[in-house]
């Protein structure tokens, strides 16, 4: 079941992953957090392949609403057979030519900052200080965190939502930058206008 799901998963073009998206697709790049950074389709979740991406993808995405994959090119049938291990089985289709089909619609395209430790002590030595968010576990956090930062495990994010001002910056962490780029991304999608996340 899980190689035919794959085996059917279809190339779009940029104009359809456009349509999808205004029916109520879900955007979903699988790239590295860092070439996602770099360049990515605006209002795409970033949920990486080299990581818990199954997990993590059930966590974040809905059950109710298709997903397009953007994916590095020969990735889009892993993406899609991974999703269907955890039933989300409703993939419509991934960006045919990766990132690279928007080479002539700049327009659509995005880029994200991710801070270093340095840069986040710089931005906390100031007025006003960013909203630091902190996606880890409450396991995690009983461990230590940093001061001034708020807690709403990756999980539970999407239900909080409330609880992170759109009115502040807001930086994100977690353990190694993983779960701080999705949450960033899930943010931004969310129309939280400046957000970054802290690499490692």
């Amino acid at each position: 079941l899980d190689e035919n799901l794959a085996s059917v998963v279809e190339p779009l073009t940029v104009d359809q992953v456009l349509k999808a998206r205004e029916r109520g697709a879900q955007l979903l790049d699988t790239r590295d957090a860092d070439m996602f950074a770099a360049a990515h389709m605006a209002d795409s979740i970033n949920i990486g392949l080299n990581g818990n991406y199954a997990s993590h993808a059930g966590a974040v995405l809905s059950t109710e609403q298709p997903i397009v994959l953007i994916c590095d090119v020969d990735r889009e049938h892993e993406s899609a057979l991974r999703l269907g291990r955890i039933a989300f089985d409703h993939v419509v289709g991934y960006l045919g030519g990766g990132m690279e089909a928007h080479a002539d619609r700049p327009d659509l395209v995005e880029s994200a900052l991710r801070l270093t430790c340095d840069h986040l002590s710089e931005h906390m030595a100031h007025e006003p200080k960013p909203f630091l968010l902190d996606v880890r576990t409450k396991a995690e956090v009983a461990g230590g965190t940093i001061d001034d930062s708020h807690n709403i495990p990756l999980s539970e994010l999407t239900t909080r939502l409330d609880e992170v001002p759109k009115d502040r910056h807001v930086v994100v962490v977690c353990a190694g930058g993983y779960r701080s780029k999705i949450a960033a991304s899930l943010l931004r999608r969310e129309g939280f206008a400046h957000v970054e996340d802290l690499i490692g």
